[in-house]
C-alpha cells in the first residue's frame, strides 16, 4: 500500500469502523446504495444495498446511486499482487499487466519470466477521479469518501481537473472533517490521521455533515 498512501498497513484492505459507518448513514439520509469498493465481509458492516469487490474491480463499473460511501483500498488486494497470472492482473487493472512478458511464450497466461514485477497501482488517485467524474455528472448524487491517511490530500493534488472543472479537485475542495483521533480500521489500521470528505448532493448535507461529524473532529465546510 506504500505506493498509494504512505504510513499506512501492508496491505490494501482497510474496513471503516461501524461508528463512522452509522454517522455517514445518517448524513446519506439512512441508505448507503453503493459502495464500489468493498467485500462480503466488509458489507456486513456497511449494509450497502450494492456493493463492488476486487473481482468486480470498480474502477471498471459505471458508478449509479442516490448515495456512496468509498474508502478506497491503497494497493491492489494481496491475492492479485502473489499471483503469477496475467489475466488476473489485466482483470484487476493492475500497472504489471502492461509489462511486456520476457520469456519466449508469449501466449502463456502466466508470468513465467522470474520474479514478478511489483505491482505499483496508485488506486487512490484512480478512484477519486472515478467518483469525482459519476459525482460530477450526477451519476452519483451524494458521495462520502473515508481518506484512510492524511497523506492521501498530497497524493491527491496531483490529479488532473476533470471535464466539469478547469482545476483539479481534491479532497480539500468540498466538506471535511478530521477526527481528533485516530480511526481504527477492521483488517489494518493507520499510524496517521485520517479524514473524511462529503460531496453533497445539496447545501442541507452540508450542514447535516458538519453536524453529524463534530462529534469526531473539527468540520471545515
Amino acid at each position: 500500500m506504500s505506493a498509494a498512501a504512505r504510513h499506512s498497513a501492508r496491505t490494501g484492505e482497510h474496513g471503516t469502523p461501524p461508528d463512522v459507518v452509522e454517522l455517514v448513514r445518517t448524513v446519506l439520509g439512512g441508505v448507503i446504495e453503493l459502495d464500489p469498493a468493498s467485500s462480503a465481509e466488509f458489507n456486513k458492516t456497511v449494509r450497502a444495498e450494492r456493493f463492488f469487490t476486487a473481482d468486480d474491480n470498480g474502477l471498471e463499473q459505471e458508478l449509479e446511486a442516490k448515495t456512496a460511501m468509498i474508502n478506497p483500498p491503497g494497493s491492489c488486494p494481496t491475492t492479485v499482487k502473489r499471483t503469477r497470472n496475467r489475466a488476473t492482473w489485466k482483470r484487476h487493472g493492475c500497472d504489471r499487466s502492461a509489462v511486456r512478458q520476457r520469456p519466449a511464450d508469449k501466449t502463456s497466461e502466466r508470468w513465467d519470466g522470474g520474479s514478478p514485477p511489483p505491482c505499483l497501482c496508485k488506486l487512490v488517485p484512480r478512484f477519486w477521479l472515478h467518483v469525482l467524474d459519476a459525482w460530477g455528472r450526477r451519476r452519483v448524487k451524494s458521495v462520502v469518501w473515508i481518506g484512510y491517511s492524511l497523506d492521501q490530500l498530497q497524493t491527491l493534488q496531483g490529479c488532473e481537473g476533470l471535464w466539469f472543472t478547469q482545476r483539479a479537485l481534491t479532497p480539500l475542495s468540498f466538506p471535511m472533517c478530521v477526527p481528533s483521533r485516530r480511526l481504527q480500521f477492521n483488517g489494518s489500521s493507520p499510524t496517521h490521521a485520517n479524514y473524511i470528505t462529503l460531496l453533497p448532493g445539496h447545501p442541507r448535507q452540508e450542514v447535516l455533515f458538519r453536524e453529524i461529524f463534530a462529534e469526531l473532529g473539527e468540520v471545515r465546510l
